[in-house]
């Protein structure tokens, strides 16, 4: 996988093609756009018609927002969905076309990118007069500035990459300016709000934007046009895949694709817990094979197994922490989730217990899910409370993954804090497919009297 970038291309991708052939990429690459992409300039059927185009070549792109055409929101078929660690808006049809969400920060081989779209159109009048599509939302909104400064402050304002259409004010080429535009009309409010950001930003790597229509580089930001650059660059280090493919049982991955069936065939390699287990192990005394953790998204379910494995390794809470963070909105199946236990969580219960009551309450599913175990998990023993039972009491969710860790927690509550949990089920605050599946559970359970799962049955309902 590679994550290639170019500026701005107004709706034409014959050089896209060209890049494409000579490059040899697959759909697994990527190629950012820095706005003004043209996918969403008509929304009629033209749109349609270059989209089928352009979802053809052998890449996925992955846009910005420019000024000249319209946001994703305001083109029909657009959903939102999790991509490297954050949302994108994208069509059904065309699952290899992404548009980044402004202020999202995602994750890319282990980098923090952050997407800003949006400008000012200087030829704005020019547009209205003669009957060219001009947007009203060209440039970010105040509700867009505010939730980019909100992600960054939960990033404690530092990322590796900026993507932008346009750039601070101070980095302006102004010698790329159209002759006679008087500049003193033009609306630099995104230019300025971008230079409040930079100001505060700790850019690790560096800042990107088109828009100008011109090539240059200075000070840690690159202006691109028609030309190309290749950002999160693969460490060349890596031979954790070869090794996980010299450990391949091809039955236990037949086995595993039956318990898992979200996760694609060819994404399971086949090796065994207690090999990943040993692999954990050694690889985390090796601080060049830890670079692995960098490396996200991973291609196959058993770089994931492993990858959750090796940070329920480190002994450093904030790191491991951290690490957690950043690993959680790739993990996409119950498997790895339920595998994933650091056990320096066990010795800083005060401080996981604050990130439980934010995970419980994600959208994400596994993220969700990951926080009600952790919940379950260190939390019904020693240091129960009966006022925790409220967290997973809270959820409310349509996912089946979400409501079997729910019944999963309370079963088990049941078995060790069976006064303090027996009122939720007697009162039905549980949802009933998740009360009936607690009681199904429970009733399973060795740790549970004959008596108690009588009167457990009576409740069903």
């Amino acid at each position: 996988m590679h994550f290639y970038i170019t500026g701005d291309t107004h709706g034409n991708f014959s050089r896209i093609a060209e890049f494409c052939r000579t490059q040899h990429t697959t759909k697994e690459d990527v190629l950012i756009i820095l706005g003004d992409v043209g996918l969403n300039y008509f929304l009629d059927e033209r749109d349609r018609q270059l989209k089928e185009k352009v979802s053809a070549l052998n890449i996925t792109l992955f846009c910005i927002h420019g000024n000249h055409e319209a946001r994703p929101w305001e083109a029909e078929g657009y959903e939102e969905k999790l991509w490297m660690g954050a949302c994108v808006y994208a069509e059904p049809d065309y699952p290899n076309l992404l548009f980044a969400k402004d202020g999202e920060i995602y994750t890319m081989r282990g980098k923090r990118v952050l997407a800003i779209g949006g400008a000012y159109s200087v030829d704005k009048e020019y547009r209205l007069s003669y009957g060219y599509r001009w947007f009203e939302s060209e440039q970010p909104s105040e509700e867009i500035k505010a939730y980019t400064e909100r992600q960054l402050e939960a990033a404690e304002w530092r990322v590796d990459y900026v993507l932008s259409h346009t750039v601070p004010i101070d980095f302006e080429p102004v010698w790329s300016f159209l002759p006679g535009l008087d500049q003193s009309k033009v609306d630099k409010s995104t230019e300025q709000w971008l230079q409040t950001l930079h100001d505060r930003l700790e850019i690790r790597e560096g800042w990107y934007a088109g828009h100008y229509h011109c090539c240059c580089e200075g000070n840690g930001l690159r202006i691109l046009f028609e030309d190309y650059g290749e950002i999160c660059r693969e460490e060349e280090t890596m031979n954790i895949r070869e090794e996980l493919f010299a450990l391949r049982d091809e039955g236990y991955a037949a086995f595993q694709q039956k318990l898992i069936p979200g996760v694609s065939e060819e994404r399971i390699i086949g090796v065994r817990v207690p090999e990943l287990r040993k692999l954990a192990k050694r690889y985390y005394k090796d601080p060049e094979q830890r670079q692995f953790l960098q490396a996200l998204p991973h291609g196959y379910y058993d770089e994931d197994l492993l990858h959750a494995l090796l940070i329920a390794e480190e002994k450093d809470f904030a790191r491991c922490l951290e690490e957690t963070e950043v690993f959680l909105p790739f993990i996409d199946n119950w498997a790895v989730c339920d595998i994933f236990s650091p056990k320096v969580f066990q010795k800083h219960k005060e401080e996981l217990l604050e990130r439980i009551r934010i995970w419980a309450k994600s959208e994400k599913t596994y993220t969700c899910r990951f926080g009600i175990g952790m919940l379950m998990q260190h939390f019904l023993d020693a240091d129960f409370d009966a006022a925790y039972l409220e967290i997973p009491a809270a959820v409310q969710s349509e996912e089946y993954y979400v409501n079997m860790m729910l019944a999963w927690f309370f079963a088990t509550a049941l078995a060790k804090q069976w006064e303090a949990t027996i009122p939720y089920l007697e009162a039905g605050r549980l949802p009933r497919w998740t009360h009936n599946k607690t009681i199904q559970k429970a009733r399973e359970s060795y740790r549970i009297t004959a008596e108690q799962k009588n009167y457990l049955q009576s409740l069903k309902r």
